[in-house]
């Protein structure tokens, strides 16, 4: 055992996202026989970085969710879909798009309802973005699996994400999770925390054990990313479905679901003071 372990290991320890990426591409550049960097943060997780070669993209399938209202942003998306709202002068689903096929991944399907004609009409079949495009026009909202029903799929893997996320995609890193973890479904997760504006009172038995004043709670959430077998869309019912039903599905029958989480900061467009700090923060 003592020789098969690696006491020296080429790894990556807390470093801010651009940083991490920065130093992953002079690695595998420098080492070509490194095809995996474990990334370590906060002197606890461990996730990993994989070199870009090793996948194929050809057995992927992109879908991205357009469709939705927009409520949130009120009147931001009264005659505007929500993923064209513009990022520093471009449509945020332009920015994902480029990023997945900067990435290498050109399979991509639009879910679309709200105002579908607009983003049909400035994308049309892919072609003028380096990628093939083809929609799935929803009759009525399908939640964020739902569509899923409407479509047949030749690729052994499907990436789903939300049209209106502003981060560089990971999705060769949640590629290569499903394939190291030999998981059937990976969730990209990011962190979120929310301050509770009143002391939180810990009880047993009516009798109290601690006070906490206005304490914040850290909490991992789904960042509206999942890669995942093809094979699953068998227990995918008709009708609407979030991710959320979907996953408990998975669950009840006994489906391995991994989780990742995300190196890139994370930002939904969706709601109105996101939408401007994604504007302040922008890189092309």
């Amino acid at each position: 055992p003592h020789q098969l372990i690696n006491w020296n290991p080429v790894l990556i320890k807390n470093c801010s996202s651009n940083e991490i990426h920065k130093k992953c591409n002079l690695i595998f550049k420098k080492n070509k026989n490194i095809n995996v960097i474990p990334i370590i943060k906060d002197d606890e997780s461990i996730d990993f970085a994989y070199k870009s070669h090793e996948l194929d993209k050809s057995k992927v399938s992109v879908v991205i969710m357009a469709g939705g209202f927009g409520t949130r942003l009120k009147d931001l998306t009264l005659n505007t879909p929500k993923p064209m709202l513009k990022i520093g002068g471009k449509p945020i689903i332009e920015r994902i798009i480029n990023n997945l096929t900067g990435c290498g991944y050109k399979k991509i399907y639009i879910s679309v309802y709200y105002l579908k004609n607009i983003i049909m009409d400035y994308f049309k079949d892919g072609t003028d973005f380096d990628c093939n495009i083809e929609y799935i026009e929803e009759e009525e909202p399908l939640g964020t699996f739902g569509c899923l029903s409407l479509k047949e799929f030749d690729s052994e893997y499907i990436f789903v994400c939300n049209g209106d996320l502003y981060n560089k995609f990971e999705i060769e890193q949640l590629h290569g999770s499903i394939l190291n973890k030999e998981s059937d479904f990976v969730v990209a997760t990011t962190s979120f925390s929310t301050a509770v504006p009143y002391g939180v009172i810990e009880t047993q038995n009516n009798i109290i054990k601690n006070i906490k004043e206005k304490p914040t709670l850290n909490f991992s959430v789904a960042a509206g990313q999942y890669f995942f077998k093809n094979k699953l869309l068998k227990h995918l019912d008709k009708g609407k479905t979030d991710a959320p039903d979907f996953l408990n599905t998975l669950l009840g029958k006994n489906i391995n679901i991994s989780t990742f989480t995300l190196i890139n900061n994370w930002i939904d467009i969706g709601i109105p003071d996101q939408l401007e700090l994604a504007n302040d923060s922008y890189e092309d």
